[in-house]
Order: structure tokens, then C-alpha cells, then sequence
């Protein structure tokens, strides 16, 4: 009989998951080529706004049925986004999403189930 919860295997299966999308949605390198990324004024203040939506909103966007992480990164712009990855299709999860969200830039990616690899 299988035990109920997540196992060692399926937190790093889902930390993968989690790099793959801030790899593939994310900048790496700041202008300049480093690693480093410059924070100017209205960046931070974009990512304060977004930091504190997450605060206010990282439980319930956890509980809706198919969303398997929520963080904050770059978006294809460079510019800071909240980014959703779900288990079910985008379409299926953006009517569940608070309209409030939406004062930032918000990436939402399909990324499939999530299962440990004794599943």
C-alpha cells in the first residue's frame, strides 16, 4: 500500500520542473553578459508589487486544482513576471486566476503532472 504525501524523489522532480521553467522563460545574463542582472528603480518596484501578490495570493493560487508552483523571475522581456506552472491545460487554469494578478505580467505554462520516479 503506497503512502499518501510527497516523497524525496517527488520534491526534486518538481524542483527540475521548476528550474526547466525559470530556465525557459527566464534571462540568464544581464546586458553586459555576466550572470549578474541589473535592478533599476521601476524593475524593483515591479518586483515589489509582484513579491507582494505573492504574499497575498501564493496560498489560494497553490489550492486551485492543477497549479503545481507559483514564483517570481524574468520574463521573455527581461522584465519581472509572476510565473504559474500548472499540471492541466493554461486554458483550464487562467479563469481560476484572481483578476488582481494581472496588474503584473503573468507567464503561465503547461508543464504537466508531476509523479516521483517510483510512480
Amino acid at each position: 500500500m503506497r503512502k499518501a504525501g510527497i516523497s524525496i524523489s517527488g520534491i526534486f522532480l518538481m524542483l527540475a520542473a521548476i528550474i526547466f521553467f525559470i530556465g525557459d522563460n527566464c534571462s540568464q545574463a544581464g546586458a553586459d553578459g555576466n550572470s549578474a542582472i541589473h535592478i533599476d528603480e521601476p524593475m524593483e518596484t515591479e518586483l515589489n508589487k509582484i513579491e507582494n501578490l505573492r504574499a497575498e495570493y501564493d496560498s489560494l493560487l497553490m489550492s486551485i486544482k492543477g497549479v503545481v508552483f507559483v514564483s517570481t523571475g524574468l520574463g521573455k522581456t527581461g522584465r519581472p513576471c509572476l510565473q504559474i506552472g500548472t499540471s492541466l491545460p493554461i486554458e483550464q487554469i487562467r479563469p481560476k486566476l484572481p483578476k488582481e494578478l494581472f496588474q503584473v505580467d503573468v507567464v503561465l505554462k503547461y508543464i504537466g503532472e508531476i509523479h516521483s520516479q517510483d510512480e
